[in-house]
């Protein structure tokens, strides 16, 4: 069944379970902007949370040089939205979590290798991050079934045979991985076995504003 993931996902700091669209006073960070969707700008922060927070949060260095193998969108949104993909694990709501949005397959041997890691790091954190992982460049959604039957675990699986988000990163290469905070914004991007992968996380798990107080 495919189910959109705009209604677990993109409500990230809305906070409205049943709404198909994001409400006026909470839009959806995951979302480009409707009015200049060639020019796509983060969406705001829950009213609560002060905007300058975000611009003022210690960030983690963005990737650059040989460690970076697609368009660059760090510090930008999400240049297209998601909600069209396939949930392939169990629907869950992803909102007020740190996203790392991982592009894998299962014919690659880098991308099989990086799941167990993503996966503890998704237990780990699970209060604070959800990691998205998803498939479907030059593979059938069968094959992705049948490997994650035999290789469970406890990440949020989706399928898109068209690729609508990770083909406008252009990415030379997979795994790719996205690290999101909770405004939307991406704040690092790049190989999740990177030696800087888990280091930028951290970061962006300890200096997102919407935790502050939470502790």
């Amino acid at each position: 069944m495919q189910t959109p993931l705009f209604t677990a996902l993109a409500l990230l700091l809305a906070g409205a379970p049943d709404a198909a669209d994001p409400p006026e006073d909470g839009p959806c960070p995951l979302c480009v902007s409707e009015k200049n969707p060639e020019e796509p700008t983060p969406a705001e922060p829950t009213p609560e949370i002060d905007p300058a927070l975000y611009k003022e949060a210690d960030w983690p260095s963005p990737n650059d040089g040989k460690g970076l193998y697609a368009n660059d969108f760090q510090g930008r949104p999400l240049p297209v939205k998601l909600g069209s993909e396939t949930w392939l694990s169990d629907e869950v709501d992803c909102s007020g979590r740190v996203l790392v949005i991982n592009f894998w397959a299962t014919w690659s041997v880098p991308c099989r290798q990086s799941r167990p890691r993503l996966d503890m790091l998704h237990r780990q954190h699970d209060d604070r991050l959800a990691v998205v992982t998803i498939a479907g460049v030059r593979e059938k959604e069968a094959i992705v079934r049948a490997y994650l039957r035999e290789n469970p675990d406890s990440m949020v699986n989706l399928y898109d045979a068209q690729q609508t988000l990770y083909r406008e990163f252009e990415s030379k290469g997979l795994p790719l991985a996205l690290i999101v905070s909770t405004d939307g914004v991406i704040r690092w991007m790049g190989h999740p076995l990177d030696p800087n992968f888990k280091p930028a996380l951290e970061l962006v798990l300890a200096a997102d504003p919407f935790f502050h107080g939470r502790d």
